[in-house]
């Protein structure tokens, strides 16, 4: 007897993170921060060409938009652009923050059950020279819990 296994390859799927999420203070480094006003909550929206992430906070909100982009190359000035890493969104960002002139980073990785979103957030400073032995960057990582819509 002849045997013929056929298998069909699908689709990789990748996740979507839109949806609403809170801050877990207990668990993000950025609630450190005395200056960020609590609570805090994203609402994303997940689309193929574009990650748009609004950040609610009691003093108000702040829309970003990262644009999915395959091509190489870097974001400019006041623009973000998205890629996939495995399961993870990448976004590099270029940034103005009381005027210096930063790069940003960020993954966001959803959990397995899709009820956390963790984001690890690096920030580097574009000033033109380096000191020795000197840190121009930060990093933080923060974890999100799903809320209701």
């Amino acid at each position: 007897m002849l045997y013929v296994v056929v298998s069909a390859a699908s689709a990789q799927t990748r996740p979507d993170l839109t949806g609403n999420w809170r801050l877990d203070p207990n668990r993000s480094d950025s609630a450190t921060y005395p200056e960020l006003s609590r609570p805090v909550t994203l609402v994303i929206t997940h689309t193929p060409g574009e990650l748009r992430v609004e950040t609610q906070t009691a003093r108000g909100s702040t829309t970003e938009v990262a644009h999915f982009r395959a091509e190489a190359g870097g974001p400019g000035p006041g623009s973000a652009l998205a890629r996939w890493r495995s399961d993870t969104v990448v976004i590099d960002a270029v940034r103005d923050i009381r005027g210096q002139s930063v790069t940003v980073q960020q993954t966001m990785t959803l959990s397995g059950n899709g009820n956390e979103l963790t984001v690890e957030s690096t920030v580097n400073v574009q000033h033109g020279y380096s000191l020795s032995r000197g840190k121009v960057y930060g990093s933080g990582r923060d974890v999100f819990v799903r809320t209701a819509r």
